[in-house]
């Protein structure tokens, strides 16, 4: 039977390990809030929605060249479907040839995106406890993004409302703490180059949801388009 001060020292350990590890996520996290948030200063939300989407094609390629993992024709197969349907939910036009410094800071965003997937992906195996490590990287992601509103937000202001402060508690909670650590389990197990591609079920999710919920209407290409993207993923997901 270990002493309660040696079992003590073991956990802060890996508490102190996790805390370090979540250092460079929590960096890529807020690098790809702050540029998404920016580039949405110069384009549109549709030309945004799919820009971002492009980690799901970068993943692959980081993890071939970094991680030295092999991309199969299946996978572009499955992922090249699953990006078909999310031009046709978003309604991009590729061959627009209208693109801006927002387009730019949204693609910089897809990059950040899937570094962070791909370096969860080598750390996977290090992380004690997938809790306690999310705690650690939203908490990193929150300390650079203040120092960035800090020293490039000339007109910072807190507007604690009743409505922020809802925003501020579902986006915390729902969007970050909760589903980064499904994230942060879910890579304990899958590929980063399968979990970006199931992480462009978004599209359909966020088309279903606006279509009972908010009453939006979606275009029969649309729903073709979250189909595709349902179809790929399932594949992808047996294949694996």
């Amino acid at each position: 039977v270990f002493p309660p001060s040696k079992i003590k020292n073991t956990k802060d350990s890996k508490v102190l390990s996790d805390l370090k590890l979540a250092c460079l996520p929590g960096a890529l996290i807020a690098s790809a809030l702050i540029l998404q948030t920016a580039g949405l200063k110069f384009t549109t939300v549709t030309n945004s929605g799919f820009i971002t989407t492009l980690y799901a094609l970068i993943v692959p390629f980081i993890e071939f060249i970094f991680l030295r993992k092999k991309i199969t024709k299946s996978h572009l197969f499955y992922l090249a479907l699953a990006l078909w349907g999310t031009i046709w939910i978003s309604r991009f036009d590729p061959f627009s040839g209208k693109y801006n410094v927002g387009d730019f800071l949204t693609l910089l965003c897809a990059f950040a995106s899937a570094f962070h997937m791909s370096y969860l992906s080598k750390i996977s195996k290090k992380i004690t406890s997938a809790f306690s490590f999310n705690i650690f990287q939203s908490l990193w992601a929150g300390v650079f993004s203040f120092v960035c509103a800090i020293f490039f937000d000339r007109h910072l202001n807190w507007p604690f409302t009743a409505k922020a402060s809802v925003g501020f508690l579902f986006l915390s909670l729902g969007s970050t703490l909760f589903a980064f650590y499904i994230q942060v389990r879910a890579q304990k197990v899958l590929s980063a180059s399968l979990a970006s591609l199931l992480f462009l079920m978004e599209s359909p999710f966020a088309a279903v949801l606006a279509f009972f919920i908010l009453g939006e209407t979606l275009m029969p290409l649309q729903w073709a388009g979250a189909g595709l993207i349902l179809v790929s993923t399932v594949l992808a997901v047996r294949k694996a």
